[in-house]
């Protein structure tokens, strides 16, 4: 089965539970994470995550992780990362 990389950016004012409602979605599509960035400076949060996940969840998974985000009032972009870029990092 065909799978996509995505980095999602999350951006906001952080609240308790925000990357635990991102990582239930994750979960129930069975995204592996292959790396994450966060950092929270005076309530303003910056997450990164780097996922791997199977290319018939890709379009269900951003669509509820957009609904979360929307609900939970931060910014969510989503960026494709082709797999010869993630070697390149990675080597």
């Amino acid at each position: 089965m065909a799978q996509e990389l995505i980095l999602i950016r999350i951006t906001g004012e952080d609240r308790p539970g925000l990357t635990a409602s991102i990582m239930s979605i994750l979960a129930q599509y069975d995204a592996d994470i292959m790396d994450i960035g966060q950092a929270d400076i005076h309530k303003t949060l910056s997450l990164g995550l780097l996922i791997r996940v199977d290319e018939q969840n890709s379009g269900p998974l951003m669509k509820n992780v957009l609904f979360m985000t929307a609900e939970l009032g931060v910014n969510v972009r989503f960026f494709p990362v082709t797999d010869d870029d993630y070697n390149a990092w990675v080597g």
